[in-house]
């Protein structure tokens, strides 16, 4: 009665499996189920705010990214060549399972809660989480790649050391590029 308009925007997270593996696009999307459920919160919040209240109840987007990393590891000495290849690559895979649970939009994050809404990620914020690995001596190289989605497909951005998303979007992982090599 006379109080001033309001805004209420209310920014939905789907909850997504935590996977071994890069997000797939389509799981991202929003869907028809998901459409109506933000139609059924609105309408449960409409019910319970002022009238002059302006309500907004919307999905997140997704901002993707992908991760190159070269990462140098030590191995026990007079290893033949396929048990070193077979190091090589369970390093690979553990280094991608702690990137694609980091960078998850709703398992993720430092807190393993959920990426928060524009919170930046850092290339530096990567390199301990992966020295931490047993066999990982040290990461001298490390850049995170924008993913964009268009007619034309899948589009690379350039390396950079930060990502800041919009502040209406959260952070998920595309592939990511892990180079091994094993130190002298």
């Amino acid at each position: 009665s006379g109080g001033t308009p309001s805004y209420l925007k209310l920014t939905l997270v789907p909850v997504l499996p935590v996977e071994e593996d890069a997000l797939p696009q389509e799981k991202a999307r929003v869907s028809q189920p998901r459409r109506e459920l933000a139609r059924a919160i609105r309408g449960y919040l409409q019910q319970r705010t002022p009238v002059t209240t302006e309500l907004a109840v919307v999905w997140a987007g997704f901002e993707w990214v992908s991760v190159y990393a070269k990462v140098i590891i030590r191995l026990a000495p007079g290893l033949a060549p396929f048990e070193s290849e077979a190091a090589r690559n369970a390093v690979r895979e553990e280094v991608n399972r702690r990137l694609y649970r980091y960078i998850h939009p709703s398992g993720g994050g430092p807190e393993g809660a959920g990426w928060t809404f524009g919170r930046p990620l850092t290339a530096d914020e990567l390199v301990p989480m992966l020295e931490d690995l047993p066999a990982v001596r040290y990461v001298p190289e490390l850049t995170l790649r924008r993913v964009s989605f268009e007619a034309k497909g899948r589009v690379i951005g350039p390396d950079e050391k930060l990502i800041t998303p919009d502040p209406e979007r959260v952070l998920c992982s595309d592939h990511h590029v892990i180079e091994v090599v094993v130190a002298d």
